[in-house]
C-alpha cells in the first residue's frame, strides 16, 4: 500500500564540480555577469553558489537565502533590484534543492536529516562568499531560508548586522495540520521510514506549478507565469514534496527557534514581512517571534500571499520600504 506513495530512498546524487552555471530565459534574464561556483560542505556536499557586485556605490552584501523548493535563478528579479538599490548579493542553492548535490537519489524530493545541516551549508558559504565581500553584511531570508536564518541568529546574535525575512517558516499555516504531521513524521521516523517522501502529492517532480487560480503562492499572475516558465525550462531545479526525515527535522527547529527566550538571543535590527493570506507559513507565530525580538519589526502585508517577493507591486513596494528602512538602520563596520 505505500509504493503508489513513496519512493525508496537511493545513495546520494552529487553534481559534476565545475560545470555550475545559471539558466537565463527571456522571460527571466539573468541580471548581469555573475561569479558562479562551487562551496564543498558538511558530509562533501557540493553546494551551487552565485554573487553579483553591486552598480555602482556599494553600501554592503546581501546574503539571500531561499525557501525550500527554490533555486538561485527564481530570484533574478530580487537580485536585479537588490543591485539597483546599491548592495552585492551573495546567495547559493541548499543541499538537496536547485544545483547544489543531493543525499538520495530521489532528486526531486527535499530531503535531510536535520536542519544543522543548513546551519553547515550557510558557514560554509559565509566563511568561503563573504570573507571579502563589501560590510555591512545583511542577510535576507524566505520561508524555509527565514528559519534557518533565526536559527543562525540565536546562536550567533552578530552573524549578520540585519536580517529580513519574508513570510519565515516559524509554524505552518492553520490550514496545513501542523499537529497531525509532526505526529506522522516522528511515528514514521521511528519506524526507518525518513527517507520515504510524504504522500498527498505527485511524485514526479513538479515540472509546472498549479494553475494561476489554485496557486498558494502569490496573487501577481504574470510573476507566477514566470515561474511556471522557469520550471518547465528546467525541470531538474524544481522539487516534489519533501521527504519524512525533512518534515521531522522541520518541526524540530521551528520548535527550538520558538523556545522560550529564543528570539531575546537576537541583538540586530530585524524585520519580517508577511502575508495575511499566507496558506503556507503561519503570520501570527511570526508575529508572536518578532515580538520577543529587542530590535524586530513586523509587516503584514493584507491580500499577500506567502510569495511576498513574487508578489504584486503594491505590495513589493511596501516590502522595498521595509527593507530599506532595515537597512538605513545598520551602519557600515
Amino acid at each position: 500500500m505505500l509504493r503508489p506513495l513513496l519512493r525508496r530512498p537511493q545513495p546520494a546524487a552529487l553534481p559534476r564540480e565545475g560545470t555550475a552555471r545559471l539558466l537565463s530565459i527571456p522571460q527571466n534574464p539573468l541580471p548581469g555577469r555573475a561569479e558562479i561556483g562551487w562551496t564543498r560542505s558538511a558530509r562533501g556536499m557540493l553546494l551551487r553558489t552565485a554573487f553579483w557586485p553591486a552598480t555602482g556605490p556599494c553600501r554592503g552584501t546581501v546574503v539571500l537565502l531561499q525557501g525550500r523548493c527554490d533555486f538561485i535563478e527564481k530570484y533574478f528579479e530580487t537580485v536585479r533590484e537588490l543591485r539597483r538599490r546599491g548592495f552585492a548579493v551573495a546567495t547559493f542553492d541548499w543541499r538537496g534543492q536547485g544545483g547544489s548535490g543531493r543525499e538520495i537519489s530521489d532528486t526531486a524530493a527535499s530531503h535531510v536529516a536535520d536542519f544543522a545541516l543548513y546551519q553547515a551549508d550557510l558557514d560554509c558559504v559565509v566563511e568561503d562568499l563573504l570573507a571579502d565581500c563589501p560590510r555591512p553584511h545583511l542577510a535576507l531570508g524566505h520561508s524555509m531560508g527565514g528559519c534557518i536564518l533565526i536559527e543562525a541568529l540565536i546562536a550567533n546574535p552578530r552573524r549578520f548586522a540585519g536580517a529580513v525575512l519574508t513570510s519565515p517558516m516559524v509554524g505552518l499555516s492553520p490550514g496545513l495540520a501542523p499537529p497531525m504531521a509532526a505526529s506522522l513524521a516522528s511515528a514514521m521516523t521511528r519506524v526507518g521510514l525518513g527517507r520515504w517522501r510524504i504522500p498527498g502529492g505527485p511524485l514526479e517532480r513538479s515540472r509546472a506549478e498549479p494553475d494561476f487560480n489554485d496557486n498558494v503562492l502569490t496573487s501577481d499572475p504574470h510573476r507566477y507565469a514566470r515561474l511556471r516558465a522557469l520550471n518547465t525550462a528546467a525541470p531538474d531545479l524544481g522539487l516534489g514534496n519533501p521527504t519524512v526525515s525533512w518534515v521531522r527535522a522541520a518541526f524540530a527547529a521551528m520548535g527550538r527557534i520558538n523556545a522560550q527566550g529564543g528570539g531575546e538571543r537576537i541583538s540586530v535590527p530585524v524585520v519580517a514581512v508577511a502575508g495575511a493570506a499566507d496558506k503556507v507559513t503561519d503570520t501570527l507565530a511570526t508575529r508572536r517571534l518578532i515580538e520577543t525580538i529587542p530590535a524586530g519589526r513586523m509587516v503584514v502585508l493584507p491580500g499577500c500571499r506567502h510569495e511576498v517577493l513574487l508578489e504584486r507591486d503594491p505590495y513589493r513596494v511596501r516590502f522595498w520600504t521595509a527593507f530599506e528602512r532595515l537597512a538605513g538602520e545598520v551602519a557600515p563596520a
